[in-house]
């Protein structure tokens, strides 16, 4: 009995850090109805009803015959409502007596529960970026307006919705959003790297980076910074220029840019300085271009590279079926210094598994939008 506090607190951040590993990776997992698969600490189960998304589709619903599940943004309203079940648990064991879910509604352990949340989903967004593990644990714990003031501005992008409205998806319903996160945060860093090594002025113009009449001409225009991360599928009205974009286009660069500035004594060395962002800069555009890698697989995209194996497992030997496995996977590992991307020599058609290969590539490039 003694322990259980303390049980309930590592819970309460286990299910904390999987709600925001499941927001922040786009990943949907109906925790509302599969909470028998996942464990006390957060691990999953069944694999079943998950499926990764590329982009934010926060308004895709699975639906289950008579009912629809629950969104990406709501997982986290269930799995605190998980630990607060498990709150419910540990009194009833201490005091005997079941009293009512609603009663622990305001338990103390579900401040555990959103601290953890928090700080893993920051940690995750500052990771995307392309910020490694110590630079991250240093921004976390001294630039808190920093990261909320990036949050803000990610947020208005990452939100938008296309203009048709919800639409039929044979498994459900979704809302498809305009803009491709992933893609902006890969480039945008080569974008302000090619901008700090060519421009002469920009020294001043990143001196300035707080301010609101920071040169024009330093920043990727909006029309540039929203085409970048467009999807396929967004109209021309989804694209209209307005205000609120090209302020936001230019408060989101300007936040980006501010962290990296508080992240240098960890990316550059102690003395942080204009001279030393061409270095950042570089280190952060090689991670993200890694960790935002656009063939990426999604649910869809994994249901058709499964048929194409499928098809081909009478043509290969189980040998080469096994180095076909081993290839995909190791180029889905998308961690700097960990990824090993398919060797093109091998995407040749000529060879023993290439045809494969280069058939699962198309399949990750053509579903790499949809859930």
């Amino acid at each position: 009995a003694a322990k259980l506090p303390a049980a309930l607190n590592l819970i309460a951040k286990s299910y904390g850090k999987l709600a925001a590993v499941l927001e922040e990776e786009y990943i949907f997992n109906w925790l509302s109805w599969d909470g028998d698969n996942v464990l006390a600490d957060g691990s999953i189960l069944d694999y079943g009803s998950i499926r990764q998304f590329a982009s934010k589709h926060d308004k895709y619903r699975y639906e289950d015959v008579d009912h629809f599940s629950s969104s990406l943004n709501e997982q986290k309203k269930w799995a605190r409502q998980m630990v607060q079940a498990f709150a419910q648990a540990v009194d009833f064991i201490q005091t005997e007596e079941k009293k009512p879910l609603p009663h622990f509604i305001e338990a103390k352990v579900l401040a555990e529960f959103d601290l953890a949340f928090k700080q893993e989903r920051d940690s995750r967004m500052l990771w995307r970026m392309g910020f490694d593990h110590p630079t991250i644990k240093k921004l976390l714990k001294n630039s808190g307006k920093e990261i909320e003031d990036f949050r803000q501005a990610l947020t208005f992008f990452e939100d938008l919705k296309i203009i048709r409205g919800p639409e039929k998806l044979p498994d459900g319903i979704d809302h498809r959003p305009i803009f491709l996160i992933r893609s902006l945060l890969r480039q945008l860093p080569q974008y302000f790297l090619n901008k700090v090594t060519k421009n002469s002025e920009s020294e001043k113009a990143v001196e300035r980076i707080p301010e609101k009449d920071v040169d024009d001409s330093f920043w990727m225009d909006t029309k540039s910074f929203c085409r970048i991360m467009a999807a396929s599928y967004a109209s021309k009205r989804d694209l209209v220029i307005t205000p609120a974009r090209v302020e936001n286009a230019q408060y989101f660069q300007a936040c980006y840019l501010k962290l990296v500035q508080a992240a240098g004594t960890n990316i550059t060395g102690p003395n942080f300085n204009f001279s030393y962002l061409a270095e950042a800069l570089k280190i952060i555009a090689n991670r993200a271009d890694i960790i935002n890698n656009p063939h990426r697989m999604t649910g869809d995209g994994m249901i058709w590279i499964v048929d194409e194996i499928v098809k081909f497992k009478d043509k290969l030997s189980w040998n080469e079926l096994q180095d076909v496995l081993e290839l995909f996977i190791e180029s889905q590992v998308l961690v700097p210094g960990r990824w090993k991307p398919i060797p093109k020599p091998i995407l040749n058609p000529q060879h023993s598994i290439g045809k494969l290969l280069r058939k699962i590539q198309n399949d990750l490039e053509r579903y790499k939008e949809t859930v």
